[in-house]
């Protein structure tokens, strides 16, 4: 089936296309492509099989989407996309079934933006079966240049592949986010995801500057030893994709940090987009390559003067990232410290300062690559120890002021103690429940006036509740202005010892909020009327959307924010007329709505789902509809679900 179309395309649904692998290539199951461009197609709940060549092939399409759609067993690959320059394109729920030896990829980019959520597969795993390559080799696949595509993939099924997961050539860019799980066919030398750069990894700085992002969400579920060099990740160069917070899991192991750079036959630290700290000890002198390392303890052990040289500036971006270099061997008086740049640039500065520290960002004024030194701190004492403490009351400033605690015992640490009662200093009485405890502020001068300040941010310590000898409950808020504002206590995210984290205006990180119900009976429908269906009974209530004695066709949002509304409704058998299914907000607005032709023999089944941002009370009702002619029931089947995501 091919569809060319100038401007406005069309709707595909509820069809198979069924060909014969042997009919050669010019069979392609499902073929969207013009010469000029088509827009706004709509495919889904497809099953494509046994094509002689592609199964879904994407050419010149764009905003059009893709859902419920399974390929399986055709000659070539079940997914082909080369759609350069077309935007909008979503797949949902793509399923690649079988492979066949002729075809060893289920999905192949060529060129375009490919934004997946939920998609999956493979079943079959032939010999160098891969889950998807991205972009364009010289001499590969039939392409005569080097050149990259993009991939957004969230929640989808990396899995059964033999040789790789993602295999990313030239200046592709690959972004893996959500719950999505990569798990190999147990193939000795699998690989999670591999970048073969563009001049086999000689042309660096285009590939980091397009670099994607890996989420610490994502999971190498069967773990690091299933994957060559024991490493998911690996590139001929510097890796172009970065991990978020702790990096990603490895089937319960340490999250992961580090790429096999086979260039350097070498693992190396991946970049960081949360500005975690990437930290490397150094102890003597070194030559740091690749970039992501944000901070390089120096202990010199080599009882000699040393040379760090740190990786080229141009590979960091300016005024957004930071290298930090501490001498905590705190030697560097005795033997010193030169800092030199890479990519030529030479000596840098010199630390000379026991416990001294450096603060570095890239230097474009100067020239790409090179680095400015924004800070230099020597290892201050503003309050220096006695035999009975330091105590300071009132207010203690100092101009470049640097603090330190330490303890020397092996049963104490250095510490900062706030410290609150009520009462007097002599006569102190307990804390009460919303008391401050203490707080650390942040100040900056606003104009040319001397005392022209305002705090940016806090970090306040309240207790929860009254305290006594057994009770101290505390939370931290920590809170920020945001552009435009002035108040430091506008934005804050929460944390108490009862339920975690929470974010600005939202619930608390980690509650799953998320409740499923059903009817444990038929419901009759009347013929051509709107009914909402009332659903008796609940598999689980987290966060109290339902209730099974009250207004039951409800599911009310317990917090503002977006949610995921489903469901799966059953008409039961009758073969005549439609069936819809809607979501109908507050009783006054549709949200989203389906629709199926009815089934004579069979249970007619209308699935719906929409993403929507709610209000705190906002409700929302399944209604459907049928004209069959008469009355007909919903059946026990039937399901309605929410959760929220964010």
């Amino acid at each position: 089936m091919t569809a060319d179309a100038d401007f406005l395309g069309g709707t595909i649904e509820n069809i198979t296309i069924r060909g014969s692998v042997s009919a050669g290539s010019s069979q392609i199951g499902l073929k969207l492509d013009d010469g000029t461009y088509g827009y706004r197609f709509e495919v889904r709940n497809v099953q494509i099989e046994n094509c002689g060549d592609h199964g879904l092939y994407i050419g010149k399409a764009f905003s059009s989407r893709f859902e419920n759609i399974f390929i399986t067993n055709c000659a070539d690959y079940p997914l082909l996309y080369d759609a350069n320059n077309m935007p909008g394109n979503v797949f949902h729920s793509v399923y690649a079934g079988n492979l066949r030896s002729t075809g060893t990829t289920a999905f192949r980019i060529k060129a375009g933006e490919f934004v997946g959520f939920n998609c999956n597969g493979i079943n079959s795993v032939p010999t160098g079966a891969k889950w998807m390559v991205v972009g364009k080799k010289n001499g590969v696949d039939g392409d005569s240049t080097d050149s990259g595509a993009v991939v957004r993939l969230t929640d989808c099924n990396i899995e059964s592949f033999d040789t790789h997961g993602i295999l990313a050539y030239s200046s592709s860019t690959v972004d893996v986010r959500g719950r999505t799980v990569f798990a190999g066919n147990g193939n000795s030398n699998q690989i999670g995801i591999e970048f073969d750069l563009a001049g086999d990894g000689s042309s660096y700085y285009a590939q980091f500057i397009t670099r994607g992002t890996i989420d610490d969400t994502v999971n190498f579920a069967d773990g690091l030893s299933a994957y060559k060099n024991s490493q998911p990740i690996h590139a001929n160069g510097f890796a172009p994709i970065q991990i978020c917070g702790a990096g990603p899991g490895t089937g319960g192991g340490v999250p992961l940090s580090t790429y096999r750079n086979a260039t350097a036959s070498a693992n190396s630290k991946l970049a960081n987009a949360s500005g975690y700290s990437s930290i490397q000890t150094v102890t003597a002198t070194t030559t740091i390559a690749q970039p992501g390392v944000k901070l390089i303890e120096v202990n010199n052990t080599s009882g000699a003067p040393i040379t760090v040289t740190i990786p080229w500036g141009g590979w960091y971006q300016s005024a957004q990232d930071v290298l930090i270099i501490k001498d905590v061997g705190e030697n560097a008086a005795t033997h010193t410290i030169t800092i030199a740049g890479g990519g030529g640039y030479g000596t840098i500065t010199t630390m000379t300062i026991n416990g001294q520290a450096l603060i570095l960002t890239p230097d474009g004024n100067t020239g790409t690559g090179a680095w400015r030194v924004v800070s230099s701190y020597p290892e201050y004492k503003l309050i220096t120890e006695t035999s009975g403490g330091v105590a300071v009351a009132g207010t203690l400033t100092a101009q470049d002021a640097y603090v330190e605690a330490y303890s020397s015992s092996p049963s104490a640490a250095g510490s900062y103690f706030l410290r609150r009662h009520r009462g007097s200093s002599g006569s102190p009485t307990a804390v009460q429940s919303g008391d401050v405890l203490g707080y650390y502020a942040t100040e900056g001068q606003y104009d040319g006036t001397v005392g022209h300040r305002t705090a940016g941010a806090y970090v306040t310590f309240s207790a929860t509740e009254n305290w006594d000898s057994t009770h101290a409950g505390t939370k931290i808020v920590i809170s920020v202005a945001p552009n435009g504002s002035t108040d430091g206590f506008n934005k804050k995210w929460e944390f108490d010892g009862d339920n975690g984290l929470k974010r600005p205006g939202g619930a608390y990180i980690g509650d799953l909020q998320a409740c499923r119900v059903y009817r444990s009976s038929t419901q009759s429908i009347n013929n051509i009327t709107w009914t909402a269906i009332t659903f008796d009974s609940e598999t689980r209530d987290d966060g109290g959307f339902h209730s099974t004695s009250s207004n039951t066709d409800r599911m009310t949002a317990p917090a503002t924010g977006w949610y995921q509304i489903s469901a799966n409704i059953e008409f039961v058998a009758s073969s005549t007329g439609s069936r819809m299914v809607r979501f109908y907000l507050n009783g006054t607005t549709e949200i989203a709505r389906a629709a199926l032709a009815s089934i004579a023999t069979y249970s007619t089944f209308v699935p719906l789902t929409a993403t929507y941002y709610l209000t705190a009370s906002d409700y929302v009702t399944c209604d459907v509809f049928q004209d069959s002619g008469g009355s007909l029931n919903v059946g026990t089947s039937s399901f309605y679900q929410i959760h929220r995501v964010y």
